[in-house]
């Protein structure tokens, strides 16, 4: 499953990223393999929005496509 793809109230671990470029832009933004977010808001034809362990980031759905995760929970 692709993050661009996880439900509202997700709780995702990112398992790889495709492209080399996203993979370096995701870096960045500390959304490295391994790394764990929350979807908390997913705008109508806009960004996604992620929780992070260093706050929130609002991610465009092409690197949102981009980034391979496993769900793990739904936070109530």
């Amino acid at each position: 499953m692709t993050l661009d793809q996880v439900p509202r109230g997700i709780r995702v671990r990112i398992i790889g990223i495709a492209n080399i470029e996203r993979k370096l832009e995701a870096t960045r933004l500390g959304l490295g393999p391994g790394a764990w977010v929350l979807v908390t808001r997913i705008v109508p034809k806009g960004p996604i929005i992620v929780r992070t362990e260093a706050g929130q980031i609002a991610l465009g759905r092409q690197l949102a496509r981009d980034i391979t995760v496993s769900a793990v929970s739904v936070e109530q």
